[in-house]
């Protein structure tokens, strides 16, 4: 039976906590985007037309180097019969890690094992529901505790691979090993949180002779419902959040890898 979940003011801000993997059709959105009550903006529209699964623009790799960086990242306020949304925040972050990308890339579609090492992550089963394209649909539910605020909710996230060069020995290719995920939430528990989702982009790296992989991390989520402190919590807390989840996909991948 699913717990009918408590919501806090700082409760949403763990929806920046979870990071995993994507839907939609190769130049399509997520299922997400054709309910209703999905949100649709420029803003979201740009994290899933692809141009973000790509390395940023005159990155400097090196300055990059177990160091999660901003890109981009926001939280506005929305007029929910407008909009759809009392409040939208995103990010967009880079990073490079010290680990082959078969290692990264296995621990993001490990999917029942988020729960065992994502911040606030406490289940997460998933399902793969097609083959070609591999796509997956996963309950996710999170945890919240601070300061005598607490929350326990879960949404329904859809995944899809939408690139994977060079990671499969049959699909060989003489260009550079890329993997990319985009996810989009289709079904949630609670209604203050109205649409989710967001990509991660991997590229393969030799520095120093050592394998290492760039990382590409784009998220958003809107909320239906007006919640004190919420704004306040996410422009406070919500980027070193984000940053977290990227380290602890690469913490696990690298443990994985020895």
């Amino acid at each position: 039976m699913t717990q009918k979940p408590r919501v806090t003011a700082l409760a949403a801000i763990i929806v920046l906590l979870f990071a995993t993997p994507a839907p939609a059709g190769a130049e399509e959105l997520p299922a997400a985007a054709d309910r209703p009550e999905a949100v649709t903006n420029a803003l979201i529209d740009s994290l899933f037309d692809g141009s973000r699964l790509a390395v940023s623009p005159d990155t400097e790799f090196n300055d990059l180097l177990e160091t999660p960086t901003e890109l981009d990242f926001g939280v506005e306020r929305g007029d929910p019969d407008e909009d759809g949304y009392v409040t939208l925040t995103w990010s967009d972050l880079n990073a490079v890690y010290p680990v082959p990308l078969e290692a990264f890339r296995a621990v993001l579609l490990d999917f029942d094992s988020h729960a065992d090492f994502v911040p606030r992550v406490v289940e997460s089963p998933a399902e793969q529901v097609a083959a070609d394209p591999p796509r997956w649909q996963q309950r996710v539910k999170l945890s919240f505790r601070f300061l005598g605020f607490g929350a326990d909710y879960a949404f329904h996230t859809e995944h899809q691979i939408v690139l994977d060069r060079g990671t499969n020995p049959e699909r060989h290719t003489n260009g550079p090993v890329e993997f990319g995920l985009r996810f989009r939430m289709f079904d949630t528990e609670t209604e203050t949180l109205t649409d989710s989702g967001g990509t991660w982009y991997l590229k393969e790296l030799s520095i120093n002779d050592r394998p290492h992989t760039y990382v590409r991390y784009t998220n958003f989520a809107a909320f239906g419902r007006s919640i004190v402190g919420l704004r306040l919590a996410l422009r406070n807390f919500g980027l070193r959040d984000v940053k977290s989840v990227m380290d602890a996909y690469y913490r696990e991948a690298l443990t994985r890898a020895h």
